[in-house]
């Protein structure tokens, strides 16, 4: 069975795609140089929210690399990232459920293009549940600009349609911040 690093190099990846040992043992061997120190304590505990699994179109999607863990991860990170840029601890918790359910809408784990827009309008229908779920509570105020981040999350900046620009506008910090996160915990792929 080829890893999923070979697979990647020959754009032979499937819908469904998970971690193996040869691709996990190439990240290890590829990390990137290390970072300058941090301050050790963040100003609000960071969140790790992990999403149901029922929560994804195709629940075979919640082991894959757009999974569950993923989405937590994902989660955390943006948390951090928040913290690093000042935002509120109100603010803070609703990015961070923003970023668990990022992915939650996605057919598959190739480009799934418009999946960040799905994943927005279902957490727009199920903020409530999802704030009880993760046991949050999101201020009315936000929950447009966490599910504009979602939506614009898979979205490059340079392919913004007019009405994506203006929504940008309206959630900048939110949605730099969610690419970020996501971006970040790209690290664990195969990719050069």
């Amino acid at each position: 069975m080829p890893s999923l690093r070979d697979l990647a190099a020959g754009r032979q990846l499937g819908d469904h795609q998970a971690m193996d040992q040869d691709t996990l043992d190439w990240i290890i061997a590829n990390r990137p140089p290390s970072f300058p120190d941090r301050p050790a304590q963040p100003p609000h505990a960071p969140l790790l929210l992990i999403p149901p699994t029922d929560w994804f179109v195709d629940t075979r999607l919640a082991d894959s690399i757009h999974g569950v863990l993923h989405s937590a991860r994902v989660s955390v990170l943006a948390s951090l990232l928040a913290g690093e840029h000042g935002l509120s601890r109100e603010e803070t918790t609703a990015l961070s459920v923003a970023a668990a359910v990022h992915d939650c809408r996605r057919h598959h784990d190739r480009d799934d293009v418009g999946h960040g827009r799905r994943a927005a309008q279902w957490f727009a229908q199920h903020h409530e549940t999802i704030s009880r779920a993760f046991g949050q509570q999101l201020p009315v105020g936000l929950i447009t600009s966490a599910a504009t981040a979602v939506a614009l999350h898979d979205v490059p900046y340079d392919a913004f349609s007019a009405e994506q620009v203006a929504a940008y506008e309206q959630a900048r910090q939110f949605t730099d911040l969610l690419k970020a996160a996501d971006c970040l915990d790209r690290y664990r792929l195969p990719l050069d």
